[in-house]
């Protein structure tokens, strides 16, 4: 018999298997934002920056861990995505916690 394994479970499997140096990064690049950010903020931020997991199924994982860990809070609103393949897909936006 399979396990059923519910969404957000596969998100934090595919970020535990990311490795933990691009994770240190890209939550440094984060601590350094400030205001309002999308999650497609701080991924082109961090890819900017040349970092990046080794699955893009990492990002959202990456996402609710800072949301988990008190870095991200939602604002309750949403914006269109800036990458064309998104099709402007409504994205929320969260307030960065500072240092």
């Amino acid at each position: 018999m399979t396990q059923t394994m519910f969404p957000s479970e596969i998100l934090e499997n595919v970020l535990k298997h990311a490795g933990d140096d691009w994770r240190e990064q890209a939550v440094a690049v984060v601590r350094n934002m400030r205001g309002e950010a999308t999650g497609e903020d701080i991924r082109l931020e961090c890819l900017a920056r040349d970092i990046a997991p080794h699955h893009s199924n990492a990002w959202g994982g990456f996402i609710g861990w800072l949301i988990r860990d008190g870095v991200l809070a939602a604002t309750g609103r949403y914006v269109p995505m800036k990458a064309k393949d998104s099709h402007a897909r409504k994205t929320p936006v969260y307030r960065i916690a500072g240092k």
